[in-house]
């Protein structure tokens, strides 16, 4: 597998894993979905499926992917953006009555 610096939990790779194999949907979207398996099981690893990896060729999908990823990290970091906006918030404000009290 190769590494890109980041660290996730176990569980984190667990619903990785569920989500490229198709392990998390049940129901009716089971079977909607029941050909989009990105990744197979290598030994101790994952690799993708002959299938993902013909479709990633073509420019068009390539590009349909890249945009989800840019997607999900843009919807991650304006997530982050704002705990953090709220963080600061809470942080400023506590520290402001706190100087209120002491006067």
């Amino acid at each position: 597998m190769k590494h890109y610096g980041k660290k996730i939990s176990q569980n984190q790779k667990e619903n990785l894993v569920n989500v490229m194999t198709n392990e998390f949907p049940a129901g009716t979207g089971k079977k909607a979905y029941s050909q989009c398996i990105f990744i197979e099981e290598d030994e101790n690893d994952y690799k993708p499926t002959k299938s993902f990896a013909e479709m990633a060729v073509h420019e068009d999908f390539y590009n349909i992917l890249d945009e989800l990823v840019d997607f999900g990290i843009s919807v991650i970091k304006g997530i982050t953006s704002q705990v953090m906006k709220i963080r600061i918030w809470c942080c400023t404000r506590n520290i402001l009555m706190k100087m209120f009290v002491v006067y």
